[in-house]
């Protein structure tokens, strides 16, 4: 083991080291962290104890251990965590984050510290990390799931935490489903930048997952960065490692703390000593699941479903089949207790999963009968819970309830389905959708959508269903919603084969066979092995097709198939001469194989001798929808019959031509899906690949998405020079343009160059030379740069450019509506009145532009104008009446425009009220609506309503007044708006600027900086005033002077007052500046300089006056970023009265408030700001001085780590004088 120390070693002295560390890091003592096992039996022993008690007769506690003994670690986290436990289940697993740092964490700390550990990769959920790094004084730029690291990872170490944090319990990740969804964008972009020429070191982890998810992820840049791998394991544990891995990676046999023991010694460096709680983390995890199993939605009920479900996978036995009996019995006992119109409590409420848990399982087993009437009984109970809640004071159960009823409904069109009655199945899944919808629940939304486009299309809609299924798996991978995203995958594998583009639909099943065996799922991995025989077949690869098909069926015997997917696969035999005579079954052997593939071959030999088709052309034939043109369903069936041929060149050149068409054609989504069938085969030489990559950047373009455009122009540009090609002129002028509608003239400059790089003096040339520059003038100074390349070609050949103008902007990549449904034509009429309607409200005269609107039958307006319509109808009730009149007018369209999948208009309905909001500044509703909504952008067919709501979505942290790096993600959707000039894209630039590196400081921000460090060290009132001037004089000197950079000087000097307990001429100064500011128009300012008054007057001692102050504040931040620090703010305040009150009942009371008012503080700070830690702090202050002394505790330890976790030396403050506040002294916890 020394060589390897030594590579070890060494990689620390030249800062090269990054750990990768899983559970075992946390199992020394004094640390003791409870496993994920450890956790789920916890629960399961807590559930076990609530079953006993409601039914005694089941015994449940002493079959614990029979029942758990079969089961996996990860089979038991996906029963309890997903299925049963629900969102607060991740909430307690903060409770097992009490332990303190053992000396793997302190030795991680310390290589930090010395700068020899870039970062660490981590499966823990805990802070143990974080916070022996606190007692370090070291800081890591922390990443997790939905939580970015942000520009502190260019100069700090990070600690990436793949499966989430405690302090976020959101971002936990564990099921199985978790673990192999889409990994968060915030992982790979906080440790790729620290794998280059690192040595990675792995502690304390098996590898058990290391197959997929966030752990696959980073071996696999691992890989690609060409990093060794050191794994250290225990004696007699090898780890599971993929072959790949293996290649990379030199085992070593050790003990932790010993390896990290002996590196630290050979560095030089030595352990330190942390603050030791003795917190027992395992008996704290056992108490908060008991007290969480006896919970009004948990309790028996849900007991009754967790062990329903063990006894459904437990291995046979006789006390699993007579537990599984005895509870089947109980649910069909309890069903006539909940028929509709029956009396049902709060209480009954798990009751509804534990009947729709055990329908489903009678589903299974065909008992159709029981499983419709649990079913049914489940659907019962939330209904009327719904109904009997549905009220503005019980609105923070609205959404859970919504979620209840579309999961509830989703279960009951099943049986429905499985009962032949498909018109019932359709309207149940359509009030899943719409309670979905309305819930904000995008999973059960898509489980809804596609078992509708399943159900209720089959083939009579392909273009739409295609369109729909892919913009619902890419809202799927956005979500993590694995299930659907393998469903809608082989719905779209389907509607792509029967368009004959049977390569990529394979791309999309080879993705689905990847999700199906990492979450283990038999029927849809036989489904798309299924599937990927039928692609074999229509590549023609006869014999592979039959024995994928057949290995299927024999590796799942047990797969059970009501599938359209299956069902067309089975006419597809049918088709070529195999018979299958029962719909949705396919039966034939591996044997049968040889004589079949032999009997096909032999038609399709004829075929080429008769120069026929073979089987009559009958297994190449489309779908009417399928296209648009008959010309286009001839090209697509010609295709499908050269790919049978296997003469794919020849596919691939049909193709090509068939995708330029369409897209010259404005047909973009066609274009798209015929252009990626191209590139998906195989083998394409360069000049195919680089005419489909052509193809994609135009089909881009015109559905305005920029980066993809971009993607898929540098392709096509390397491949035509591989291929000896030029490039065509067409295909430069869509790479000039569309750097010039996103304003980037550096690159529209270099697209410029190459378009005239071979100019001639042809006369056509330059006359399009001639226009070309008139376009490009059109732009201004902004795009000089380029028109000024475009003059020079001129000038180059003698050209006069003449005096050609475009008197407007010109934009070559206008929005473009895809003709993907129909090619309805325009009604005259009809946009007559919507002109009317639009001059109208520009005019200010919404009830006129009512009037207009009343003229049209909205309820007959076809899908090309109902959206603009309701868009103008909204925005008009809103001028005429009020906001709450277009909401209701808003929301009594949802329904109606969810029923027929209506999602380009519902998308303008959303952004019509979107805009209502925001112009009223009423931003928290705004920003609300937009978290949503926004997901259906991927439904819409119109590029400006997906590329509006995307853009509102990304322009989150703007609207909430939050300075938050920028994702690649929210660049790309700004850059869309940007693109197609859309009206919130000046916000945008704004955003993309703001969040760029600044190459220098400005001349306000070097004042500024030197005014914030005299302040801090000024000592009297007089060098803070002097600081003051200083500022003034300098920033009048440099131009730079302005009323809102006094006003904040202002204010600071109000915070220096406030600070020194100045309190009545520090309210005053506060209250100047809120003057200033409101008069400036900036509200966030006057609003912040509000609080401060608020807090300098409660500190004063006028407690009445301060809460008035601070009510009103909250009332006007109305959710915004400031309303955590002004409830922190009016917390403190009832703090500090109960302190002064004499009378113990009035100082009881105000504790009480203070408490509610600083745990609501809690929960509207964000992970990242220091007001959490801050409201906790205040709260631990509350809780104590209130006599509840282990709540306190417990809040002054989740603080400390919400400090360590941002970096905040408090931390360590407080970690060093832990026990005299815990003690008693409270009151040394300093107010914010």
């Amino acid at each position: 083991m020394t060589d390897h120390v030594s590579t070890i070693v060494q990689a620390a002295q030249h800062g090269r080291l990054v750990a990768f560390c899983g559970a075992g890091v946390s199992l020394l003592p004094p640390s003791c962290a409870p496993g994920w096992w450890d956790i789920y039996v916890a629960a399961a022993a807590a559930l076990a104890d609530r079953l006993t008690q409601a039914f005694p007769e089941l015994r449940a506690r002493a079959m614990l251990d029979e029942l758990l003994a079969p089961m996996s670690t990860q089979q038991l986290a996906d029963l309890v965590f997903s299925r049963f436990a629900g969102p607060t289940f991740a909430e307690l697993l903060q409770v097992v984050d009490v332990a303190d740092p053992n000396e793997n964490h302190r030795a991680i700390a310390t290589l930090a510290g010395m700068g020899g550990m870039r970062g660490v990769v981590t499966t823990n959920f805990d802070t143990l990390i974080e916070r022996a790094a606190a007692a370090r004084d070291v800081r890591f730029a922390i990443a997790a799931p939905g939580i970015a690291a942000g520009s502190e990872a260019e100069n700090h170490p990070v600690l990436v935490k793949v499966h989430g944090t405690t302090l976020e319990p959101a971002s936990l990740i564990e099921t199985t489903t978790h673990k192999a969804r889409e990994i968060s964008p915030t992982l790979r972009a906080a440790w790729r930048p620290k794998l280059k020429g690192a040595v990675i070191l792995v502690l304390g982890y098996s590898g058990a997952d290391l197959n997929f998810g966030a752990a696959r992820a980073f071996f696999d840049d691992v890989l690609a960065a060409g990093c060794h791998i050191f794994w250290l394991y225990r004696p007699g544990s090898p780890p599971l490692l993929t072959p790949e891995v293996e290649a990379h990676t030199t085992l070593i046999e050790g003990q932790l703390p010993d390896l990290l023991r002996e590196v630290l010694a050979r560095t030089g460096e030595i352990d330190f000593e942390t603050t030791e709680t003795g917190r027992d983390a395992r008996a704290t995890l056992y108490r908060q699941m008991d007290t969480w199993s006896k919970g009004i939605h948990i309790g028996p009920w849900s007991a009754a479903s967790f062990f329903f479900a063990l006894s459904t996978q437990a291995q046979a036995g006789k006390n699993c089949d007579r537990l599984r009996a005895d509870l089947l019995r109980i649910a069909i006992d309890a069903i006539p207790r909940f028929e509709p119109g029956s009396a049902i409590e709060l209480a009954d409420l798990a009751a509804a999963g534990f009947l729709g848990q055990v329908g489903g399982y009678q589903l299974q087993r065909h008992q159709l009968d029981d499983a419709r009437a649990m079913l049914r009984a489940s659907v019962n109970i939330y209904e009327a819970m719904h109904a009997s809640l549905d009220s503005p004071e019980h609105v923070s159960s609205h959404d859970e309830r919504r979620m209840n009823l579309a999961s509830s409904w989703n279960n009951y069109a099943q049986a429905c389905v499985l009962a032949g009655e498909i018109n019932a199945a359709l309207a149940a899944f359509g009030k899943a959708l719409e309670h979905a919808y309305r819930g904000n629940r995008a999973d059960s939304f898509l489980v809804s959508l596609g078992n509708i486009l399943h159900y209720g299309y089959e083939l009579r809609a392909v273009r739409r269903c295609l369109h729909l299924a892919q913009g619902a798996a890419a809202i799927a991978d956005r979500i993590g919603a694995v299930q659907s995203s393998i469903e809608l995958r082989s719905l779209m594998a389907l509607y792509a084969c029967d368009r004959q583009e049977s390569w990529r639909a394979r791309q999309w099943l080879t993705e689905n066979l990847r999700l199906a065996k990492a979450t283990r799922d038999e029927n849809r991995l036989a489904l798309t092995e299924i599937q990927l025989g039928e692609c074999d077949l229509r590549a023609g690869r006869i014999v592979e097709g039959l024995e994928g098909i057949a290995n299927a069926l024999a590796r799942h015997p047990k797969a059970v198939f009501f599938s359209r997917p299956v069902e067309e696969a089975r006419r597809y035999l049918v088709a070529l001469g195999i018979t299958q005579k029962q719909p949705f079954v396919i039966r034939f052997q591996p044997a049968e194989v040889p004589v079949l593939a032999q009997r096909i071959e032999a038609e399709r030999t004829r075929a080429r001798k008769d120069g026929s088709h073979a089987f009559g052309g009958r297994h190449c034939a489309i779908s009417d929808s399928s296209y648009l043109q008959k010309a286009d369903g001839l090209a697509l069936t010609r295709i499908g019959l050269l790919d049978f041929d296997t003469d794919s060149d020849a596919a691939a050149g049909v193709g090509c031509d068939l995708a330029e068409q369409l897209v010259t054609f404005g047909t973009a989504p066609d274009a798209g899906w015929v252009a990626s069938n191209v590139l998906a085969r195989p083998g394409l030489d360069p000049s195919t690949f680089a005419r489909a990559h052509a193809v994609l950047a135009r089909h881009a373009v015109l559905l305005g998405r920029p980066a993809e455009a971009r993607v898929h122009l540098a392709s096509a540009r390397l491949a035509y020079a591989e291929a000896d090609t030029p490039m065509p002129l067409w295909l430069m002028k869509v790479g000039l343009w569309l750097e010039i509608q996103c304003e980037d003239a550096g690159a529209a400059v270099a697209w410029a160059q190459l378009l005239v790089d071979d100019v001639s003096g042809e006369p056509q040339i330059v006359a399009d030379l001639v226009e070309l520059l008139a376009q490009i003038e059109s732009w201004g100074e902004s795009m000089r740069p380029v028109s000024d390349v475009v003059y020079a070609a001129l000038d180059q050949v003698g050209a006069d450019p003449g005096a050609a103008s475009v008197p407007r902007l010109e934009k070559r990549f206008s929005p473009l509506v895809p003709k993907l449904y129909s090619s309805e034509p325009a009604d005259p009429d009809i946009e007559q009145i919507i002109h009317e309607a639009h001059r109208r409200l520009d005019q200010g005269d919404a009830e006129a532009a009512l009037e207009a609107l009343d003229r049209l039958g909205k309820d007959t307006l076809s899908d090309r104008y109902s959206g603009t319509v309701l868009f103008l109808q909204v925005q008009a009730f809103a001028a005429a009446h009020s906001i709450e009149v277009a909401e209701k007018v808003a929301d009594s369209y949802r329904g109606r425009l969810l029923k027929t999948l209506s999602f380009d208009a519902m998308a303008q309905l959303e952004l019509s009220l979107i805009w209502v909001y925001v112009r009223a500044n009423s931003l928290p509703q705004a920003v609300d609506l937009i978290r949503r909504t926004s997901w259906i952008a991927e439904l819409t067919d119109n590029p400006v309503n997906r590329a509006s709501l995307q853009a509102w979505e990304a322009l989150i942290p703007v609207l909430v007044g939050r300075n938050s790096p920028i994702g690649e993600w929210a660049r790309s959707a700004i850059q869309s708006a940007i693109f197609l000039q859309l009206p919130m894209a000046t916000l945008g630039r704004h955003y993309l600027v703001g969040t760029q590196p600044a190459s220098s400081r400005s001349p306000e921000g070097e004042v500024w900086d030197d005014f914030v460090s005299a302040l801090q060290s000024s000592e009297s009132l007089d060098q803070v005033d002097q600081a003051i001037r200083t500022g003034i004089r300098r920033l009048r000197g440099a131009g730079r002077l302005s009323r809102a950079l006094v006003a904040r000087m202002r204010g600071d000097r109000s915070n220096w007052l406030l600070q020194h307990m100045r309190y009545h001429e520090a309210a005053q100064g506060y209250a100047r500046t809120e003057r200033t500011f409101r008069a400036l128009g900036l509200h966030s300012e006057a609003l912040n300089a509000k609080a401060g008054r608020a807090r300098a007057t409660s500190r004063s001692g006028r407690y009445d006056e301060a809460v008035g102050i601070f009510r009103q504040a909250i009332d006007e931040a109305a959710g915004g970023a400031l309303l955590s620090n002004l409830l922190i703010g009016l917390g403190a305040a009832h703090l500090l009265e109960a302190g002064r009150r004499t009378d113990a009942v009035d100082g009881h009371t105000l504790r009480d408030e203070a408490i509610a008012t600083l745990r609501e503080a809690v929960t509207k700070s964000p992970l990242e700001s220091a007001d959490r830690a801050n409201a906790r702090l205040a709260l631990a202050r509350a809780l104590g001085e209130s006599g509840r002394q282990q709540e306190a505790v417990d809040a002054f330890d989740r603080a400390v780590a919400e400090l360590a976790h941002i970096g905040s030396p408090s931390a360590k403050l407080l970690m060093n004088h832990r026990d005299e506040i815990c003690d008693g002294g409270w009151d040394g916890l300093g107010l914010s």
